[in-house]
């Protein structure tokens, strides 16, 4: 199954703002791009925060605005792209993402998306993709 597009949603109120960003506009639900060819797409259960997210909160990387913050999420994957085994589908995993793992749904590439079996997904969310940029 392949989606053509899926929701993106993120914080709507102030309210629903991370504390460790109060300054953070809040994001409104925009329609993104399904899973393109070689990439799937993850209802999100948790998001890590690492030393990347407060880098683009604070301008130093330049990224488009605006955008859905998070490089890191684990949940289980609703869609495929194009190259990748439907069977993926529901399967648990850990990914990396370009940006969006703070969203309900996120897009990843389907190598950076690693099946963790009966590890818990909120322990899964933070395995420590950033550890490399924190060296």
């Amino acid at each position: 199954m392949v989606v053509s597009t899926l929701l993106m949603l993120c914080w709507v109120t102030p309210q629903a703002r991370p504390s460790w960003a109060p300054d953070m506009p809040p994001s409104r639900a925009r329609v993104v791009p399904g899973p393109g060819p070689g990439q799937v797409a993850i209802h999100v259960a948790y998001a890590g925060i690492q030393w990347g997210d407060t880098m683009v909160r604070d301008g130093h990387f330049p990224v488009p605005r605006p955008i859905v913050p998070g490089f890191e999420a684990s949940g289980h994957i609703i869609a495929v792209g194009d190259g990748v085994d439907p069977g993926r589908i529901g399967e648990p995993v850990a990914a990396l993402t370009t940006a969006g793992a703070y969203a309900e749904v996120t897009v990843a590439p389907a190598v950076l998306a690693l099946e963790i079996g009966a590890l818990p997904l909120r322990t899964a969310a933070g395995l420590g993709w950033g550890a490399p940029h924190t060296t």
